[in-house]
């Protein structure tokens, strides 16, 4: 973000709320929620294709 501003880049934040994660994570484990979790950026970064995504 810094350095986006520092060259007057154009930069956007993106915000997601995962409904019902809490439960999904209690249920089924941290190692799967993480796996909820890493299965969702990766979604994000298809829909995002040729964007710099982090």
């Amino acid at each position: 973000m810094r350095a986006a501003l520092r060259a007057h880049t154009p930069v956007g934040l993106l915000m997601l709320d995962v409904d019902h994660f809490k439960l999904f994570n209690d249920h089924y484990g941290h190692p799967a929620g993480d796996r909820c979790l890493r299965t969702v950026a990766e979604v994000v970064r298809r829909v995002c294709f040729g964007a710099r995504v982090m």
